[in-house]
């Protein structure tokens, strides 16, 4: 394991609040996230991995995450004995299913748990990109068309500016 800067163990061992870990490529963001998760696993021994949320930037950084999680777990099993090795094993086991993943997957796993209190319908879909870009693209035309139909006074704005220069706005 690379030694850790005064920051970065600031964010490992502040375990009693919340952190955000922001950083440019290569500065060890996802070093820090796995030190720290370790961490609070080995603060409680009462808690498992289902007790524990990471939110990434990225799928390829979630995916990075549970793959160094995974590297971690098994050299703490090799490094442990009797009850303290077992934990570290169940850990291993239980990485699959951990919920680590970008801030779009974790609101899409609340608002599917709790769809009534969400406000929506509870068979949603997460628009893809192509799909969003499409809904865009007609929620642009629509907009045209009632600033036409209506006269109002984005109207104006159609007689001043070309459509394409406004849908670049």
């Amino acid at each position: 394991m690379s030694e850790l800067t005064s920051q970065q163990k600031e964010a490992v061992y502040s375990i009693d609040k919340n952190v955000l870990v922001s950083a440019g490529a290569g500065s060890g963001k996802t070093h820090v996230l796995v030190e720290r998760y370790i961490e609070v696993l080995r603060s409680d021994p009462t808690l498992t991995i289902a007790d524990l949320v990471a939110v990434t930037f990225t799928k390829k950084a979630a995916s990075e995450m549970r793959t160094r999680l995974k590297a971690r777990f098994q050299a703490l099993k090799d490094a442990a004995e009797g009850d303290e090795r077992q934990r570290w094993l169940l850990c291993m086991a239980d990485i699959d299913g951990a919920r680590i993943g970008t801030i779009h997957s974790l609101c899409d796993s609340i608002l599917k748990s709790f769809p009534v209190e969400g406000g929506v319908d509870p068979k949603f879909e997460v628009l893809d990109d192509i799909e969003r870009a499409e809904l865009c693209e007609e929620s642009i035309k629509e907009a045209f068309r009632y600033a036409i139909s209506s006269r109002s006074s984005e109207h104006d704005l159609l007689e001043i500016f070309s459509i394409d220069e406004i849908k670049e706005w």
